[in-house]
């Protein structure tokens, strides 16, 4: 089973579909069993968390369950807020809290982690480290993060100056023959290649025609000529790699304006403009001093906020061809200082950015327009920047257009060859070839899910009688007794292992091809279907029949936040906070965006769009455990209504899916737990009306059979 039949399972149970028999007093729901959770007791407590026991915190150590119990509940004072560690180097638990970085389990050097436990040898993490003291390299430098451009290289290898004989693109450098001297195949400051014009690519040029004259499409330097590309080349009166025309030099690399009459734009009212520092790179056109309001602009009109506008406008009274007259000259307001509406339509609002989304307009043609953001298209979607030649040009997660290269860290399926991967560098042998191709051959780190907890929405049922409950957590109750277990226990019942009590029916695993928690982004699979076998440690496989695999990137970060739910999305309007909440996931940690993930439902499709997959990595260095996970999807209002379930089913059967889901007392069978409207688990996804599954996780390394 994956998370397409953990979330079906969910709603299922939730729906109150079957029984095992036909005894009475089952209320309609399948048999959860005599399962006993730790988070609460019998069937109405839930799944356990990963709260501290009862007694850590009261100065007494639990040698069943604590390492330790300093009287509080504190990091970093020797023992952990959780009781489970003494903060020690070596005792296997990374304690950021009393400073380390790392921690294997000992204090040897050149294991993955430092005898100090203050350095796991990885480029990027501000310690420079060296073969002496157990890396594996000798780092040159180590600035705290993996960029290049700013004084140490993504790699840590090179400080990036001229002469260190490594060709660093991003400091400007053009070739390095490791010195400083002129004459020989580099020049001394690094900036022109002698190689240039032999007729043979040689290392990092663009180009070469066997010449070195410019304005021939390669220029004397070896590299590509074109407006845009960030040099100055023949017949270019300048070129800022940029599409800003304002900033001294335009799109058409030439000069923002050479005279005061290339900034005219025609609006008597707004005054003369002017052109600074004209004929250079420096040049801008500046505002001139706006006219007042009432001075006669010619054609029997007056200035008013700046602009020629009819008598009449901006006098708080619609007129002549007005439009709108809101009695002031503010833009974006639903009327305009020319006493025309903010937008009419959608187009009106385009800025000209497909990368951000398509901006609408609200109230269009009324004084209540407004234009509105639009939703981001998925990291990768292709998207056009307008260069000549064309590129091959994709969004970015920073919402710009950018153009696609192997190595950006963006996944482009629909480059040439299609990358498979793209970990954010062109170096093989990490899981993601120098093409960004997938290398199988790496071995993979896997992890089972170990426990599921679904947050939100809440699954509701109207029971024979027992009236309209929530049974997300809580047993199916009738007469005031408990008739058969909760969602989130019969989840949990799949997921356990036989020998602990459970079905072990259900297995997911994320794969990690290498698990690399250093690198910026790294492949990443999310296998639905595995077959899993108990053991000391559990060893699970790809289903051999038809394999249901998704594939995506993960992008790490050490520190701060991959994941943080909004709480307006996980909790109802009424102010009720669903405990426990969904999972904010914080460093060292990783999130995943995956494709839309289909749930399916005795052989119905629910669509989940913009889902992910976000977790922390614990357990020492490298990880073998994910907690504080979480599962997110979309699941739009207008396909909750669509899904009709079976006919077969009792209680339910006909009904729309939407109307088990809580939305503010608007469903066909008026299910409200709290008796108002004001329980409600509606979402908004940019401007479609839905419901956000929030689901909480925690995975465990197993070993994988698979390639």
């Amino acid at each position: 089973m994956g998370w397409r039949s953990l979330l079906s399972a969910a709603c299922i149970v939730a729906l109150g579909i079957g029984c095992a028999d036909d005894s009475p007093g089952d209320g309609g729901l399948p048999d959860g069993g005599d399962t006993t959770m730790d988070g609460g007791g019998g069937t109405d407590g839930g799944m356990a968390t990963s709260d501290a026991g009862d007694g850590c915190g009261d100065g007494t150590v639990d040698r069943m369950s604590e390492t330790c119990d300093d009287g509080n509940t504190v990091d970093g004072d020797g023992c952990s807020a959780d009781c489970q560690s003494d903060e020690t180097c070596g005792n296997g638990i990374t304690d950021a809290a009393a400073g380390e970085l790392c921690d294997d389990g000992n204090t040897e050097d050149g294991d993955n982690c430092r005898s100090d436990c203050l350095s796991d040898y990885a480029c990027g993490n501000g310690v420079v480290d060296d073969i002496a003291s157990g890396g594996s390299t000798d780092e040159v430098c180590d600035d705290g993060n993996m960029l290049n451009g700013d004084g140490c290289s993504a790699d840590c290898l090179s400080d990036e100056s001229c002469g260190n004989g490594v060709v660093d693109l991003a400091a400007g450098e053009v070739c390095d023959d490791g010195n400083t001297v002129d004459g020989d195949d580099c020049s001394a400051d690094c900036s022109v290649s002698l190689l240039c014009g032999n007729g043979t690519l040689d290392g990092v040029e663009e180009c070469d025609d066997g010449n070195t004259t410019d304005g021939d499409g390669c220029s004397g330097t070896c590299l590509v000529e074109g407006c845009g590309n960030g040099r100055l080349d023949a017949g270019e009166d300048c070129d800022d790699g940029d599409s800003d025309d304002t900033n001294g030099c335009t799109t058409a690399c030439s000069f923002t304006c050479s005279a005061d009459s290339d900034c005219a734009d025609a609006e008597p009212c707004n005054g003369d403009e002017t052109c600074s520092d004209p004929g250079t790179g420096s040049s801008a056109c500046n505002a001139g001093m706006m006219l007042a309001d009432g001075t006669d602009c010619g054609g029997g009109n007056v200035c008013s906020g700046g602009s020629c506008a009819a008598v009449g406008c901006g006098d708080g009274t619609v007129s002549g061809s007005e439009q709108c007259d809101d009695g002031n000259s503010t833009n974006g307001d639903g009327c305009e200082n020319d006493c025309t509406f903010t937008c009419s339509s959608d187009a009106d609002c385009d800025d000209g950015n497909t990368c951000n989304g398509d901006e609408t307009c609200s109230g269009a043609g009324t004084t209540s327009s407004a234009c509105n953001m639009g939703t981001p298209p998925a990291v990768g979607s292709v998207c056009d920047r307008g260069r000549t030649p064309p590129t091959r040009d994709v969004c970015s997660a920073r919402m710009t257009c950018v153009r696609s290269r192997c190595g950006d860290g963006i996944l482009d399926t629909g480059a040439t060859p299609p990358e498979e991967c793209d970990d954010g560098n062109t170096t093989s042998g990490d899981g993601c070839s120098s093409t960004c191709q997938m290398e199988m051959s790496v071995p993979p780190t896997a992890f089972r899910v170990v426990t599921a907890r679904l947050i939100s929405p809440r699954i509701v049922a109207q029971i024979p009688l027992g009236g309209c409950q929530d049974i997300t957590d809580n047993c199916v109750r009738v007469f005031g007794s408990c008739a058969n277990d909760g969602v989130n226990t019969l989840l949990q019942t799949a997921i356990d292992p036989m020998s602990a009590g459970g079905d072990y029916s259900l297995h997911i695993v994320e794969l990690f091809r290498p698990l690399n928690t250093a690198a910026a982004t790294m492949p990443t699979e999310v296998h639905l279907n595995p077959v899993c076998a108990e053991g000391a440690t559990d060893s699970c496989g790809p289903d051999t029949t038809m394999p249901d695999i998704v594939m995506g990137t993960a992008m790490n970060m050490a520190t701060g936040a991959c994941y943080m739910p909004d709480p307006n999305e996980v909790n109802d309007p009424g102010g009720t906070a669903y405990s426990p909440t969904a999972n904010t996931v914080g460093g060292p940690c990783y999130t995943a965006a995956l494709p839309t993930l289909t749930i399916t439902i005795s052989g119905i499709a629910i669509p989940l769009s913009d889902a992910t997959v976000s977790a922390t990595y614990a357990g020492g260095s490298p990880p073998n455990r994910l907690v504080s996970g979480i599962v997110t999807g979309f699941l739009s209002e207008a396909d909750a209504r669509a899904v009709t379930l079976p006919t077969t089913l009792p209680v339910i059967g006909g009904d729309p899916l939407y109307q088990h889901l809580q939305a503010g007392g608007a469903t066909g069978s008026g299910c409200n737990v709290g008796g108002r409207r004001a329980e409600d688990d509606r979402d908004m996804n940019g401007g479609t009306n839905g419901f956000r599954f929030f689901l909480n996780f925690t995975g465990e390394m197993v070993t994988w059979t698979g390639t």
